[in-house]
């Protein structure tokens, strides 16, 4: 247990932490941060009887880095609560990955978890450029452990009705991990849905009994399954199933606003517009009763510890839809400013009148969800940084509706907003406190509602950075990576269009932004 990374710099790796703190912050793990995204693979009754009864499993280096895994991202809750215990955290990563690195064609399931949990704990503290860059190093660990694929039941006996929904969790989360990376561009997508086939993930009342059941599969031929809900009774699934769904067709919708163009008439019933919509709206009317937002349920899931799961799936629900409408509201797109000029002229008054308060909607919709966080954050309803996006892109649409719709809004509506940007920076400040990483876009956002004004967008209109919003994880990576000395600036005489070798030029710099220690005696020698 006291052994040292041979390849970290001095007092980068650490011990591992001891065996109450290892019990404490497992037990915390499964409270809390297991239950957002797909981070429940590991099944807790299992887990804690390995650790109890059956220590020494976890003196084998996979052991390690799994034990090790769950310690650092348990640390990363709330910076507040235990300063010294988040940078400890950071420490317990970076020997984590450290002996990662060292024995990388090594591939087992529980690597890949350890990988996972890296993933969500960078993403945590920051750290974008090691989130791009471990969610491409677990696509590669599902291919060749064929996560994608179901077990045959009858040919493989190996697997127990655990370790098959083990393998689709874990498959899951990699492909949430990766879809929110790529932010819809397909040139840096790994895994699409289309290459995943197995069922969506089961609830927690089978998975924790050992019981096996059938679900869904999540794409037929192009959409969502045509049932408009998943198979069977509707107690085999929970807010991982629905979660699945809903990052999917996140996923659509960015892809289609940076193509857009290519889709004639959206204001027709045919378009792919009006058919992510009808896609968009069939997922809400399949909600299962459980994940119904009203005051009864969030007390209902509030007391499972469930809160977050079910304001997280609602929060991706109406960011669909403000996604959707950038190309609708003006000054809300980051790109394609012609394409979405060409619509403002060309489309139907009634049809742009309408999709534009709908956006606003939906804008309002994520501040009321973001406020019920906010009364509610002391039960966890404020576990993931990443709802930060929410709180941002409510604040931009509400305040571009209002000179978009000057002319029809009302009073009331016009009063309510200010009280609306209020408790989007309320939740960003409560969030900082617990995350400081969100700082930045509490920063932006601040100025947004304090400037009362359109952001302009300054990078090259060719690149792939200029189509994602200014705080998705890809263009914050780019900002990071520094260009190689001497490298000359294009200028206006020179094609927008960024040759894409140019793409990975700096890549070095980005493994130095996410490893612990030089990289220089792993790269073979030229």
């Amino acid at each position: 247990m006291n052994k040292k990374c041979p390849l970290a710099a001095q007092e980068v790796c650490t011990d591992f932490p001891d065996r109450p703190l290892q019990h404490s912050l497992a037990k915390r793990f499964f409270a809390g941060i297991s239950r957002t995204k797909l981070l429940g693979f590991l099944h807790e009754p299992s887990f804690m009887k390995r650790l109890n009864e059956h220590y020494d499993e976890f003196e084998s280096l996979d052991g390690k880095l799994l034990l090790l895994g769950i310690c650092a991202v348990s640390t990363k809750e709330n910076y507040c609560l235990n300063p010294q215990l988040w940078e400890r955290g950071i420490k317990w990563a970076q020997h984590a990955l450290c002996l990662l690195m060292t024995s990388l064609d090594k591939v087992t399931t529980e690597r890949l978890m350890t990988i996972a949990l890296l993933y969500e704990h960078e993403l945590r503290v920051g750290n974008y450029g090691a989130c791009f860059l471990l969610s491409s190093l677990s696509t590669r660990y599902t291919q060749a452990l064929q996560l994608n694929f179901e077990q045959n039941v009858e040919r493989d006996q190996t697997f127990t009705a655990v370790d098959r929904e083990n393998r689709r969790r874990l498959m899951w989360c990699c492909y949430i991990n990766e879809s929110i990376m790529a932010s819809g561009v397909e040139q840096i997508q790994m895994i699409t849905a289309r290459s995943i086939h197995i069922q969506l993930p089961m609830s927690d009342d089978y998975f924790m009994l050992k019981k096996d059941c059938v679900t869904e599969k999540l794409v037929s031929e192009g959409s969502l399954g045509s049932s408009n809900h998943l198979n069977g009774p509707r107690e085999y699934i929970d807010h991982r199933a629905l979660l699945v769904k809903i990052v999917y067709l996140r996923e659509k919708v960015l892809s289609y606003v940076k193509r857009f163009d290519k889709d004639a008439e959206i204001w027709n019933s045919s378009s792919e517009f009006s058919m992510i919509l009808h896609e968009l709206s069939d997922w809400e009317k399949s909600l299962p009763e459980a994940f119904l937002l009203n005051e009864t349920v969030i007390y209902i899931q509030r007391g499972k510890g469930l809160l977050h799961a079910l304001l997280h799936i609602h929060l991706l629900y109406h960011l669909c839809y403000c996604d959707l409408y950038r190309i609708i509201l003006p000054g809300l797109s980051y790109a394609m400013k012609q394409q979405t000029e060409s619509i403002q002229r060309s489309a139907p008054t009634t049809f742009l009148e309408e999709c534009q308060d709908s956006c606003f909607a939906h804008a309002c919709e994520l501040s009321s969800i973001l406020k019920i966080a906010v009364d509610h954050k002391s039960f966890g309803a404020m576990d993931d940084p990443a709802d930060m996006i929410a709180a941002h892109e409510a604040s931009r649409v509400e305040i571009l509706y209002m000179y978009a719709a000057i002319n029809r809004i009302s009073e009331e509506v016009y009063q309510n907003i200010p009280n609306m940007l209020k408790d989007n920076l309320q939740y960003l400040e409560d969030l900082s406190e617990m995350f400081p990483s969100t700082n930045r876009c509490l920063t932006r956002t601040r100025e947004l509602v304090n400037n009362f004004s359109q952001e302009s967008n300054s990078t090259n209109p060719g690149s792939i950075e200029s189509t994602l919003h200014p705080l998705a994880n890809f263009r914050i990576i780019r900002e990071q990576v520094s260009h190689p000395i001497g490298q000359v600036q294009e200028d206006s005489a020179q094609k927008d269009v960024q040759d894409p070798a140019t793409i990975f030029n700096e890549f070095p710099s980005l493994f130095e932004a996410f490893a612990p220690y030089s990289l220089e005696s792993l790269l073979p020698t030229q």
